[in-house]
């Protein structure tokens, strides 16, 4: 269990962030177009921004700073975060969508005490999948400037 929660601890952590961030959030303000616009802008920004630094590291493919990180073992980790990326940005724009699409509420019925409407738990994926977009982003961004840093020292 301990190996798990150790993993995966930054999915838990945005999970449960995104769990308390929906419950104090007005669920009427995210079916709004402005929300969802805001959130596809965000999302495709994002994936605007890896498939740039994927160019740029077309680009860089021979120079001694691939090399060395390729000699590190770092690569799999570049690769990773990309994929990550691209992968939590394409499915904020889904889950946004799906809310714009079906805004009506439907409920999961686990019995008679407990109703869970299903908006509320896209809203947490959307969460969820929108702070680990960022976060993934922003560990990418240091890794570039990194590797920036290292282009201009040569």
């Amino acid at each position: 269990m301990k190996k798990i929660i150790g993993r995966y601890k930054i999915l838990i952590l945005f999970f449960v962030l995104s769990i308390i961030l929906t419950f104090c959030f007005d669920v009427d303000r995210v079916n709004s177009d402005n929300f969802l616009s805001s959130i596809l802008t965000v999302a495709s920004i994002i994936v605007g921004f890896v498939t740039a630094t994927v160019s740029l590291f077309i680009g860089i493919a021979g120079s001694n700073v691939i090399r060395r990180l390729n000699n590190r073992g770092k690569i799999d980790e570049l690769i990773f975060r990309f994929k990550s990326i691209i992968y939590t940005g394409f499915l904020a724009i889904v889950i946004s969508l799906y809310i714009y699409l079906f805004n009506y509420v439907k409920y999961i019925y686990i019995n008679e005490y407990i109703v869970i409407p299903i908006n509320l738990i896209a809203i947490v994926c959307l969460f969820t999948s929108i702070f680990l977009s960022l976060y993934y982003t922003f560990n990418l961004t240091k890794i570039m400037i990194l590797i920036f840093l290292d282009l201009i020292k040569k």
